[in-house]
Protein backbone atom coordinates (compact mmCIF):
# COMPACT_ATOMS: atom_id res chain seq x y z
CA UNK A 1 0.00 0.00 0.00
CA UNK A 2 1.25 3.64 0.50
CA UNK A 3 2.99 5.86 2.87
CA UNK A 4 2.32 9.80 2.49
CA UNK A 5 4.90 11.54 3.77
CA UNK A 6 4.90 15.55 3.96
CA UNK A 7 7.07 18.42 5.15
CA UNK A 8 4.21 20.66 6.52
CA UNK A 9 3.93 23.64 8.28
CA UNK A 10 0.35 25.66 7.47
CA UNK A 11 -2.24 23.82 9.53
CA UNK A 12 -4.84 25.08 6.94
CA UNK A 13 -3.22 23.00 3.83
CA UNK A 14 -2.31 19.83 5.49
CA UNK A 15 -6.02 19.79 7.05
CA UNK A 16 -7.63 20.29 4.03
CA UNK A 17 -4.99 17.87 2.38
CA UNK A 18 -5.92 14.73 4.74
CA UNK A 19 -8.68 14.96 4.24
CA UNK A 20 -8.63 15.07 0.17
CA UNK A 21 -6.06 12.15 0.20
CA UNK A 22 -8.71 10.11 2.33
CA UNK A 23 -11.45 10.74 -0.15
CA UNK A 24 -9.22 10.11 -3.03
CA UNK A 25 -6.42 7.92 -2.68
CA UNK A 26 -8.43 4.42 -2.96
CA UNK A 27 -5.99 1.81 -1.54
CA UNK A 28 -4.88 1.19 2.31
CA UNK A 29 -2.58 4.27 3.32
CA UNK A 30 -0.83 6.06 6.12
CA UNK A 31 0.51 9.88 6.47
CA UNK A 32 3.18 10.61 8.28
CA UNK A 33 3.34 14.45 8.73
CA UNK A 34 6.85 15.70 9.26
CA UNK A 35 6.02 19.50 11.22
CA UNK A 36 8.77 21.70 9.33
CA UNK A 37 8.38 25.29 10.42
CA UNK A 38 11.81 26.12 9.12
CA UNK A 39 13.61 23.57 11.68
CA UNK A 40 15.28 21.62 8.87
CA UNK A 41 15.16 21.26 5.05
CA UNK A 42 12.98 19.24 3.63
CA UNK A 43 15.69 16.53 2.11
CA UNK A 44 16.32 16.05 5.74
CA UNK A 45 12.25 15.63 6.17
CA UNK A 46 11.97 13.45 3.79
CA UNK A 47 14.60 10.85 4.95
CA UNK A 48 12.69 10.84 8.68
CA UNK A 49 9.61 10.82 7.39
CA UNK A 50 11.10 7.40 4.82
CA UNK A 51 12.51 5.96 8.20
CA UNK A 52 9.34 5.92 9.71
CA UNK A 53 7.12 4.47 6.88
CA UNK A 54 5.68 1.12 6.77
CA UNK A 55 4.47 0.74 3.30
CA UNK A 56 6.09 -0.57 0.09
CA UNK A 57 5.34 2.73 -1.95
CA UNK A 58 6.13 6.18 -0.43
CA UNK A 59 4.56 9.69 -2.15
CA UNK A 60 6.11 12.46 -1.32
CA UNK A 61 3.83 15.71 -1.32
CA UNK A 62 3.83 19.63 -0.72
CA UNK A 63 0.66 19.99 2.12
CA UNK A 64 -0.21 22.74 -0.52
CA UNK A 65 -1.90 20.56 -3.47
CA UNK A 66 -5.19 18.32 -4.10
CA UNK A 67 -5.91 15.43 -6.12
CA UNK A 68 -8.53 15.46 -8.25
CA UNK A 69 -8.12 12.18 -9.83
CA UNK A 70 -10.01 9.70 -7.77
CA UNK A 71 -8.44 6.16 -6.79
CA UNK A 72 -4.86 7.70 -8.09
CA UNK A 73 -3.53 5.06 -5.18
CA UNK A 74 -4.34 2.05 -7.75
CA UNK A 75 -2.93 3.54 -10.83
CA UNK A 76 0.42 4.64 -8.63
CA UNK A 77 0.04 0.77 -7.45
CA UNK A 78 -0.59 -0.48 -11.17
CA UNK A 79 1.94 1.86 -12.82
CA UNK A 80 5.10 0.26 -10.31
CA UNK A 81 3.98 -3.17 -10.69
CA UNK A 82 3.80 -3.27 -14.19
CA UNK A 83 7.12 -1.22 -14.64
CA UNK A 84 10.01 -2.58 -12.71
CA UNK A 85 12.18 -0.47 -13.89
CA UNK A 86 10.84 2.77 -12.45
CA UNK A 87 11.89 4.13 -9.39
CA UNK A 88 10.72 7.49 -9.00
CA UNK A 89 7.02 8.69 -10.62
CA UNK A 90 5.53 12.16 -10.96
CA UNK A 91 3.24 14.12 -12.62
CA UNK A 92 5.65 16.92 -14.62
CA UNK A 93 9.52 16.07 -16.00
CA UNK A 94 11.63 17.09 -19.08
CA UNK A 95 13.05 14.18 -20.85
CA UNK A 96 16.33 16.62 -21.12
CA UNK A 97 18.22 18.11 -18.34
CA UNK A 98 20.37 20.89 -19.31
CA UNK A 99 24.09 21.05 -17.81
CA UNK A 100 23.08 24.93 -17.70
CA UNK A 101 21.61 25.61 -14.15
CA UNK A 102 17.72 24.82 -14.15
CA UNK A 103 14.73 23.99 -12.67
CA UNK A 104 13.22 19.95 -14.16
CA UNK A 105 12.64 22.33 -17.55
CA UNK A 106 12.50 26.23 -17.74
CA UNK A 107 10.07 28.60 -19.72
CA UNK A 108 11.58 28.81 -22.90
CA UNK A 109 12.58 25.02 -23.28
CA UNK A 110 11.56 23.19 -26.39
CA UNK A 111 7.98 22.42 -26.12
CA UNK A 112 8.42 19.25 -27.05
CA UNK A 113 10.88 17.83 -24.39
CA UNK A 114 8.44 18.57 -21.32
CA UNK A 115 5.43 16.38 -20.45
CA UNK A 116 2.97 17.88 -17.21
CA UNK A 117 -0.12 17.46 -16.50
CA UNK A 118 -1.03 19.70 -13.19
CA UNK A 119 -3.36 22.86 -12.27
CA UNK A 120 -1.71 25.92 -11.11
CA UNK A 121 -3.64 29.26 -9.80
CA UNK A 122 -4.15 31.84 -12.23
CA UNK A 123 -2.08 33.86 -9.25
CA UNK A 124 -0.78 33.82 -5.72
CA UNK A 125 -3.45 35.41 -4.10
CA UNK A 126 -6.25 33.32 -5.86
CA UNK A 127 -6.53 29.51 -5.60
CA UNK A 128 -9.92 29.58 -6.73
CA UNK A 129 -9.42 29.90 -10.04
CA UNK A 130 -6.73 27.72 -11.69
CA UNK A 131 -5.13 26.62 -15.37
CA UNK A 132 -4.35 23.42 -16.47
CA UNK A 133 -0.60 23.09 -17.45
CA UNK A 134 -0.79 20.24 -19.85
CA UNK A 135 1.99 19.01 -22.10
CA UNK A 136 2.06 15.60 -23.52
CA UNK A 137 4.20 15.57 -26.95
CA UNK A 138 3.49 11.97 -27.82
CA UNK A 139 0.49 11.58 -26.07
CA UNK A 140 1.29 9.01 -23.78
CA UNK A 141 -0.31 7.40 -20.66
CA UNK A 142 3.56 7.18 -18.99
CA UNK A 143 6.67 9.01 -20.25
CA UNK A 144 10.77 8.47 -19.53
CA UNK A 145 12.31 11.68 -18.51
CA UNK A 146 15.43 12.62 -17.00
CA UNK A 147 13.89 14.80 -14.24
CA UNK A 148 10.97 15.72 -12.47
CA UNK A 149 9.13 18.17 -10.21
CA UNK A 150 9.44 17.79 -6.26
CA UNK A 151 5.14 18.68 -5.88
CA UNK A 152 4.23 15.39 -5.79
CA UNK A 153 6.26 11.96 -6.60
CA UNK A 154 5.96 8.51 -5.32
CA UNK A 155 9.16 6.23 -4.69
CA UNK A 156 9.21 2.40 -4.08
CA UNK A 157 10.54 1.88 -0.14
CA UNK A 158 13.45 -0.08 -1.94
CA UNK A 159 15.14 2.54 -3.92
CA UNK A 160 14.46 5.14 -1.03
CA UNK A 161 16.76 2.66 0.81
CA UNK A 162 19.38 2.58 -1.98
CA UNK A 163 19.14 6.01 -2.31
CA UNK A 164 18.72 9.10 0.40
CA UNK A 165 17.79 12.70 0.03
CA UNK A 166 21.11 14.52 0.11
CA UNK A 167 20.22 16.26 3.17
CA UNK A 168 24.13 17.04 3.75
CA UNK A 169 24.62 19.36 0.66
CA UNK A 170 20.77 20.44 0.33
CA UNK A 171 20.08 22.35 3.30
CA UNK A 172 16.78 23.95 1.51
CA UNK A 173 13.61 23.52 0.07
CA UNK A 174 14.53 23.80 -3.64
CA UNK A 175 16.71 21.14 -5.74
CA UNK A 176 16.07 17.80 -4.29
CA UNK A 177 13.96 16.91 -6.64
CA UNK A 178 16.33 17.92 -9.61
CA UNK A 179 19.08 16.00 -7.79
CA UNK A 180 17.24 12.92 -6.84
CA UNK A 181 15.70 12.93 -10.28
CA UNK A 182 19.54 12.17 -11.42
CA UNK A 183 20.39 9.98 -8.55
CA UNK A 184 17.71 7.29 -9.08
CA UNK A 185 18.40 7.83 -12.64
CA UNK A 186 21.59 5.98 -12.14
CA UNK A 187 20.27 2.76 -11.52
CA UNK A 188 15.99 2.94 -12.43
CA UNK A 189 13.98 4.98 -14.93
CA UNK A 190 12.20 8.15 -13.73
CA UNK A 191 8.70 8.80 -15.36
CA UNK A 192 5.95 10.94 -15.57
CA UNK A 193 2.02 9.42 -15.33
CA UNK A 194 -0.60 10.94 -17.02
CA UNK A 195 -3.11 9.20 -15.16
CA UNK A 196 -2.74 11.08 -12.59
CA UNK A 197 -4.12 14.99 -12.24
CA UNK A 198 -3.12 17.46 -9.09
CA UNK A 199 -4.03 21.19 -8.46
CA UNK A 200 -0.80 22.54 -6.58
CA UNK A 201 -1.62 25.89 -5.06
CA UNK A 202 1.56 27.20 -5.40
CA UNK A 203 3.15 29.52 -8.11
CA UNK A 204 6.70 28.60 -7.62
CA UNK A 205 9.55 31.25 -6.72
CA UNK A 206 13.20 31.75 -8.10
CA UNK A 207 14.44 33.59 -4.54
CA UNK A 208 18.16 33.34 -3.88
CA UNK A 209 17.01 30.74 -2.18
CA UNK A 210 16.45 28.35 -5.25
CA UNK A 211 19.61 29.81 -7.36
CA UNK A 212 21.98 28.91 -4.75
CA UNK A 213 20.57 25.36 -4.37
CA UNK A 214 20.34 24.68 -8.07
CA UNK A 215 24.06 25.98 -8.38
CA UNK A 216 24.94 23.11 -5.84
CA UNK A 217 22.97 20.31 -7.54
CA UNK A 218 24.79 21.23 -11.07
CA UNK A 219 27.96 21.21 -8.96
CA UNK A 220 27.55 17.75 -7.93
CA UNK A 221 26.24 16.83 -11.19
CA UNK A 222 28.66 18.16 -13.86
CA UNK A 223 29.94 15.10 -14.96
CA UNK A 224 26.66 13.31 -15.47
CA UNK A 225 24.84 15.91 -17.15
CA UNK A 226 23.61 17.27 -19.35
CA UNK A 227 21.25 14.25 -19.44
CA UNK A 228 19.07 13.04 -22.90
CA UNK A 229 16.74 10.30 -21.67
CA UNK A 230 15.51 10.78 -25.37
CA UNK A 231 15.38 12.64 -28.34
CA UNK A 232 12.33 14.94 -29.45
CA UNK A 233 11.09 17.09 -32.55
CA UNK A 234 13.50 20.55 -33.05
CA UNK A 235 15.90 19.44 -30.42
CA UNK A 236 19.38 21.19 -30.65
CA UNK A 237 21.72 20.98 -27.70
CA UNK A 238 23.39 24.10 -28.10
CA UNK A 239 20.05 26.33 -28.41
CA UNK A 240 18.43 24.22 -24.99
CA UNK A 241 21.79 25.10 -23.60
CA UNK A 242 21.82 28.68 -24.49
CA UNK A 243 17.92 29.33 -23.30
CA UNK A 244 18.79 27.38 -19.83
CA UNK A 245 21.78 29.78 -19.09
CA UNK A 246 20.06 32.85 -20.49
CA UNK A 247 16.98 32.20 -18.05
CA UNK A 248 19.03 31.40 -14.93
CA UNK A 249 21.71 34.39 -15.00
CA UNK A 250 18.24 36.72 -15.50
CA UNK A 251 17.08 35.26 -12.21
CA UNK A 252 20.67 36.07 -10.65
CA UNK A 253 20.30 39.40 -12.65
CA UNK A 254 16.73 39.67 -10.82
CA UNK A 255 17.41 39.16 -7.12
CA UNK A 256 21.66 40.85 -7.41
CA UNK A 257 24.02 38.85 -7.66
CA UNK A 258 27.01 40.80 -8.66
CA UNK A 259 28.75 40.52 -12.28
CA UNK A 260 31.59 38.13 -11.07
CA UNK A 261 29.14 36.10 -9.57
CA UNK A 262 26.89 35.49 -12.61
CA UNK A 263 30.13 34.67 -14.78
CA UNK A 264 31.57 32.38 -12.17
CA UNK A 265 28.37 30.20 -13.03
CA UNK A 266 28.84 30.66 -16.40
CA UNK A 267 32.79 29.46 -16.32
CA UNK A 268 31.67 26.66 -14.41
CA UNK A 269 29.13 25.40 -17.26
CA UNK A 270 31.49 25.90 -19.87
CA UNK A 271 34.29 24.38 -18.43
CA UNK A 272 32.43 20.76 -19.25
CA UNK A 273 29.87 21.62 -21.46
CA UNK A 274 31.86 24.26 -24.18
CA UNK A 275 29.35 26.40 -26.09
CA UNK A 276 30.31 27.70 -29.11
CA UNK A 277 32.18 30.98 -29.23
CA UNK A 278 29.06 32.55 -31.70
CA UNK A 279 26.68 31.02 -28.57
CA UNK A 280 28.66 31.79 -25.66
CA UNK A 281 29.11 36.22 -26.88
CA UNK A 282 25.55 35.53 -27.50
CA UNK A 283 24.87 34.66 -23.89
CA UNK A 284 27.11 37.45 -22.55
CA UNK A 285 25.35 40.45 -24.61
CA UNK A 286 22.15 38.82 -23.89
CA UNK A 287 22.71 39.24 -19.99
CA UNK A 288 24.89 42.51 -19.80
CA UNK A 289 21.96 43.86 -21.57
CA UNK A 290 19.66 42.88 -19.83
CA UNK A 291 21.54 43.52 -16.58
CA UNK A 292 21.57 47.29 -18.08
CA UNK A 293 18.25 47.21 -18.21
CA UNK A 294 17.05 46.32 -15.48
CA UNK A 295 19.53 48.88 -13.89
CA UNK A 296 17.77 51.50 -15.86
CA UNK A 297 14.12 50.37 -14.94
CA UNK A 298 14.43 50.46 -11.82
CA UNK A 299 16.57 53.68 -11.34
CA UNK A 300 13.38 55.47 -13.13
CA UNK A 301 10.41 53.93 -10.81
Amino acid sequence: MISVIISCYRQKYINALEQNVDDTIGVEYEIIKIDNPGIMGICEAYNRGSQKAKYDILCFAHEDIEFKTKEWGVEVLKIFNNNNEIGLLGVAGNVYKTLSPSHWSFPTANSNSFFVNVLHPDSSDDDKSSTHFFSNPKNTALQYVAAIDGLWFCVPKKVVKEFRFDESRLKGFHGYDVDYSITVQQKYRVAVTFEILIKHFSTGSFKRAWIDEIIEVHKKWKNKLPLLVEGFAGFNQHEEEKKAIIFFMKKMVDNDYSFPEILKVLRLHNKTYRLPIKVSLYVFRNIVCYKYFSKTTNTQT
